[in-house]
C-alpha cells in the first residue's frame, strides 16, 4: 500500500517511463489487445511524443510519484481536454486517478478555465470518469 504520493509537472526525462504505463494498458484502448490496427494512435504514445507534450506549454502534464516510482499520469489539453489519465495496475483503486484529476482541474480553473472539461474515453474508462 502506498504511503505518500508526490504530484509534480512532468519532466523530458520522465516520458520513458509515462510511455511504458500508457502503452502497458493499452489492450483497454484498442479493439486488438497487441495494438494492430492503431499504429497511429499508439505512436503518440512513444517516449518522444511523450516528451514533446510535457514540453509543449498548450500541455499541464502532471505525474504522482509513490516513493520513487511512478504511479500515475494526467495530462490536460489547452486548460480544458484530459489527455491522459492512467494509473499503474498496482496503484489502482487507492484514489491516485483522483488526486492526479483534481489537482489538474484546479490548475486548469486557476488559469481560467471556466467552460468545464471534454475527455474521450474508452468504455473500461467511463466509471473513473463518471465518479
Amino acid at each position: 500500500m502506498m504511503e505518500t504520493l508526490n504530484i509534480r509537472h512532468a519532466l523530458p526525462n520522465d516520458a520513458p517511463s509515462i510511455s511504458a504505463l500508457i502503452r502497458g494498458a493499452a489492450y483497454y484502448f484498442t479493439v486488438q489487445p497487441n495494438g494492430e490496427g492503431a499504429e497511429r494512435v499508439l505512436s503518440g504514445m512513444m517516449p518522444g511524443a511523450i516528451a514533446n507534450y510535457i514540453m509543449n506549454p498548450n500541455f499541464n502534464y502532471l505525474v504522482g510519484i509513490a516513493d520513487t516510482q511512478l504511479a500515475g499520469v494526467v495530462a490536460v489539453r489547452d486548460g480544458k481536454h484530459i489527455f491522459h489519465l492512467f494509473v499503474q495496475p498496482e496503484f489502482q483503486r487507492c484514489g491516485i486517478a483522483r488526486r492526479l484529476w483534481h489537482t489538474a482541474k484546479s490548475q486548469s480553473i486557476a488559469a481560467g478555465n471556466t467552460t468545464g472539461f471534454t475527455v474521450n474515453s474508452t468504455l473500461y474508462a467511463v466509471p473513473v470518469y463518471e465518479r
